[in-house]
């Protein structure tokens, strides 16, 4: 019962008291995954590098840790990455949190996806790249949070990246990829005990959205969840890879074949972030080969 949280689907087996409608439960199940799920996989050796919460804009981006992150995609190490996946937060955003004008460097909200564009042209020019949106990205914060209007993406036009909404299924070489910047993440790891979601092991509450079949499943609380008649955060297909961020921490692990991460920050801490006591994992770039969903980890700190 320590994992349930208010609002979620699941199903269960007992017995109803006549008299007094109390459900005596024998026996619980979640949506969840089976355990027997196998996941797609490329039919060539090719990789994607997955990122999350660039926050350019802020006076914390780390622009060193993304120009060797940049140059190593350049060089021979790094010849089979030919996607990025960004999990949301291109940019730091404007009045995201109390006294964040105090810690912009860039002060517009168009000024900052321009330089974010201009970074991105730092990325080898033949990579694809998918994107989403975050909670400090210019679209409604409501989830499921809709694609950039067309203004934005005409200023990301570099590489001609795909802008999907948050959050979005998207296939990468036969791989099915559940991207969600990872907002209820908060709401888990403040409601369920530690072993089962905190930050330091934020793939462990990635696995509870995955038990839950549910990317926000508690209506209600800090989540903010948009009211539409069909409710498009349910994982309806099992993912071969889960993807999230928002939390600025790095974790990876597998939850029944499927392989999970959040992909940490280029972000520097922040006064804001000091005050909740929040210390992020800055420039980590998790590398996944598509072809076998094994995971390297690089830092360029």
């Amino acid at each position: 019962m320590r994992a349930l949280l208010h609002d979620e689907v699941i199903a269960v087996e007992g017995n109803l008291a006549d008299d007094s409608g109390i459900l005596f439960v024998d026996s619980l199940h979640f949506p969840d995954v089976p355990r027997t799920y196998s996941p797609s996989t490329a039919d060539r050796h090719v990789e994607a590098a997955l990122i999350s919460d660039v926050h350019v804009g802020s006076e914390e981006f780390r622009e060193d840790a993304w120009q060797r992150f940049a140059d190593w995609l350049h060089t021979e190490q790094a010849e089979s990455v030919e996607y990025l996946l960004v999990a949301g937060d291109m940019v730091e955003g404007v009045g995201v949190y109390p006294g964040q004008d105090e810690e912009l460097d860039i002060v517009d909200i168009y000024d900052q996806y321009e330089t974010f564009s201009e970074h991105l042209k730092d990325v080898p020019g033949d990579m694809e790249i998918v994107m989403i949106p975050g909670n400090h990205d210019a679209v409604r914060l409501a989830e499921p949070q809709p694609a950039f209007d067309e203004e934005l993406p005409e200023i990301m036009s570099a590489h001609d990246a795909s802008i999907s909404g948050n959050p979005s299924t998207v296939t990468v070489e036969g791989v099915s990829v559940l991207m969600y910047h990872g907002v209820s993440l908060d709401e888990l790891i403040a409601e369920l005990p530690d072993e089962r979601a905190s930050y330091e092991k934020p793939h462990r509450a990635m696995a509870q959205l995955l038990r839950k079949r549910h990317v926000a499943p508690q209506y209600g609380g800090m989540t903010r969840i948009a009211p539409e008649e069909k409710d498009h955060l349910v994982i309806d297909e099992v993912p071969d890879l889960f993807h999230t961020g928002h939390v600025h921490k790095l974790g990876y692990g597998t939850y029944h074949n499927v392989l999970t991460i959040n992909s940490s920050c280029w972000q520097d801490q922040t006064d804001f972030q000091k005050s909740v006591n929040l210390d992020p994992d800055v420039g980590y770039a998790p590398i996944v080969d598509l072809e076998t969903l094994d995971l390297t980890v690089r830092q360029f700190v």
